[in-house]
């Protein structure tokens, strides 16, 4: 390759400097070139290709591919003298037909206006090299090259990371670029069979001629009825919603479920449909998830307490240490058998909110967690605190507070948006005090390596469990649920940008 002859007008510290960024760490101003715009496509779009393979319980992974992303890179190209000129020119065609996309090799281009973000490029075999302006003595012309990103992201220049210790039931949420990232994930012992879930969803019931619920690990659980079999059945009608099946709930049995949730931060949505009137008086639950009776969130209907705040509205309360926070509907005028899509969020640092057809309708500033973790959900409470008479027709928990889109997007269409998508990480074994485990699928990656220091061993080629992948991290946030004790854990990524 000829060398190139960096121009004095691009040296260090020059005040003409107008655009700056490299190559494969290969400085561009090394090659008499400045930077003026780099211009993109959006995401194209996804091929039709798709990588499928079986996944935890039954269930199949999607990978989906991404055709490469055009990018137009144009600026200047300049130098000391024609002669210059000419060798820079030559110079820069040489080392860009290095990295053609036929070849193995990547261009590693830092966005000159986004100097915190880097593409991965092939060289597209089209660059465009004007003619030298002979108004500045010929040294000066004007290029355009196009390149390929694979992938189609903008990637982060600097790691993210997270890292913390994680007892049995720990949450956590960790903020994210505009798209999906993938993770190196480490896990440091003492652990025993280490498992890990990513993803938010922690229940959901459509009551489709069953009380069983999804959990958080995508496996189907039963709900506990107190009532039999053939009490039960009787209790199932024909939704007229599109939504299979509705279950009545009314103060003669109680059916309830064992579902951890999240001290710090909730939702949970409900469709029903009251067998009654709103004028009809009486304090009416329709849910509960409890740590116990001074820690818990309900969900009833209230008319005739003789608080106007309180007649004939939906109420959220949360409990925390025993005092009671709540947010209330508006005023509700409906007939037996209208069916109302109701949601329910709170954070620990966010509040309070109470949705009404996907509509947010109030909130408060209200904070705190609660003393430990809901354990038991329970649809009404036998009586004991004046049970709904209503028809479910679908019940759902997640263990974050969703925002307003996704409130609005769930009550839009519940049987489409309701799905449990998270994604678990086991590995069977003991790590001991010393010992980590490491699973990373950064930078075209996939591996997986333990240390054994009893030992002195490092086993490479681990992967988790038959059956489970290596997680990625959602766009711009991901939760995560310990549900096994962990010493230490951490994540690390590289944010990814549309």
């Amino acid at each position: 390759m000829p060398t190139p002859v960096q121009p004095n007008a691009l040296k260090s510290g020059s005040t003409s400097l107008t655009g700056g960024g490299s190559l494969n760490n290969r400085d561009f101003y090394q090659f008499g070139m400045s930077v003026l715009s780099l211009n993109s496509q959006d995401l194209p779009p996804i091929k039709p290709r798709r990588v499928m393979r079986e996944g935890a319980h039954g269930q199949f992974v999607f990978e989906e591919h991404y055709d490469a992303k055009p990018l137009v890179m144009a600026g200047q190209i300049m130098a000391n003298t024609v002669t210059d000129l000419k060798t820079n020119i030559e110079a820069a065609k040489t080392f860009l037909n290095t990295f053609r996309k036929d070849t193995p090799r990547r261009l590693k281009l830092i966005d000159p206006l986004m100097t915190d973000r880097f593409f991965y490029c092939h060289f597209d075999g089209e660059a465009i090299f004007g003619s030298a302006s002979p108004r500045v003595g010929g040294t000066i012309a004007d290029y355009a090259i196009r390149l390929l990103a694979q992938p189609p992201f903008a990637l982060a220049a600097s790691l993210s990371e997270d890292r913390y210790a994680a007892p049995a039931g720990t949450f956590r949420s960790i903020a994210t670029g505009t798209f999906d990232s993938d993770p190196r994930l480490v896990i440091e012992g003492p652990a025993t069979n280490p498992k890990v879930v990513f993803g938010d969803s922690i229940f959901i019931c459509p009551f489709d001629l069953t009380t069983d619920f999804t959990d958080v690990f995508g496996a189907t659980v039963a709900g506990t009825f107190s009532g039999t079999a053939a009490q039960k059945a009787g209790l199932f009608s024909p939704s007229d919603l599109g939504l299979g099946h509705a279950f009545l709930a009314n103060g003669a049995y109680q059916l309830s479920w064992a579902v951890t949730g999240n001290k710090s931060a909730g939702t949970w949505f409900v469709i029903v449909e009251p067998q009654f009137d709103s004028t009809e008086a009486g304090t009416k639950t329709i849910l509960e998830h409890r740590y116990d009776a001074d820690n818990r969130v309900v969900l009833y209907y209230v008319n005739g307490s003789g608080v106007d705040q309180f007649d004939r509205r939906f109420v959220f309360v949360k409990y925390v240490a025993g005092a009671g926070s709540y947010v209330a509907s508006a005023h509700q005028n409906f007939v037996s058998g209208n069916a109302i899509k109701i949601g329910i969020s709170y954070d620990a640092t966010g509040g309070m909110k109470i949705y009404v057809d996907g509509i947010l309708v109030e909130q408060n500033g209200v904070v705190g967690a609660m003393a430990g973790n809901p354990a038991t959900l329970t649809l009404h409470a036998n009586g004991s605190n004046f049970s709904a008479n209503m028809k479910v027709h679908t019940l759902a928990g997640w263990s974050s507070q969703l925002t307003d889109n996704e409130h609005a997007l769930i009550a839009s269409d519940p049987e489409e948006n309701i799905k449990n998508r998270n994604q678990v990480l086991l590995w069977t074994g003991t790590l001991a005090d010393g010992d980590w485990l490491e699973f990373d699928r950064t930078d075209d990656r996939y591996t997986g390596k333990r240390m054994d220091v009893s030992t002195g061993v490092l086993t490479t080629g681990v992967f988790p469990d038959d059956g489970y992948i290596i997680p990625v991290l959602a766009a711009e946030n991901t939760a995560i649920y310990h549900p096994t004790a962990i010493d230490n854990f951490y994540v690390q990524w590289r944010n990814r940008y549309l």
